[in-house]
């Protein structure tokens, strides 16, 4: 329980972060170039594929293969923090970084000690990060949920 409220906390904070970053944050922050023409959409789409199959590696108890998948977030993570310091005006790799960031690397270190308990809490508050970047950019219609359905031809069983 304490520890969901601390993720709260946090959440709260680097949720009031972002919404200055979004509002055009400092000279600093506004001088960043503007990424290329090239859409976000596919990297978000990464974000979701590797998260759903995070998921269903912890649903499923499989610790080495969760951890693989949040490496991947964690790489996708890096990758738009480059690609993206800004798109349609929006700060998107610094939202990404601390939206995701704070909240992955809990989820990181529960996996590497093996505590799919607290790495399932943990899944569940990055999700919660995910929604509160889209609120920060105004893009509060989309919304991330934690789906146990398996769609792949893939097994998640350890």
């Amino acid at each position: 329980m304490k520890t969901t409220v601390v993720y709260a906390i946090v959440a709260g904070i680097l949720l009031a972060g972002a919404a200055l970053l979004w509002n055009g944050g400092s000279p600093a922050t506004t001088a960043y170039a503007q990424s290329s023409s090239e859409p976000l959409a596919p990297y978000m789409g990464h974000f979701q594929h590797y998260m759903h199959k995070m998921g269903l590696a912890i649903d499923a108890g499989n610790q080495p293969l969760a951890e693989f998948y949040a490496s991947k977030v964690r790489e996708n993570m890096n990758v738009v923090e480059k690609k993206f310091p800004t798109w349609e005006n929006l700060q998107v790799g610094a939202l990404a970084t601390a939206m995701l960031g704070a909240p992955l690397k809990p989820l990181e270190d529960a996996l590497s000690k093996g505590d799919m308990a607290a790495a399932n809490g943990a899944y569940d508050t990055l999700v919660t990060g995910c929604n509160n970047c889209h609120v920060a950019t105004q893009r509060q219609f989309i919304k991330i949920t934690r789906v146990k359905s398996n769609p792949y031809n893939q097994s998640f069983a350890r």
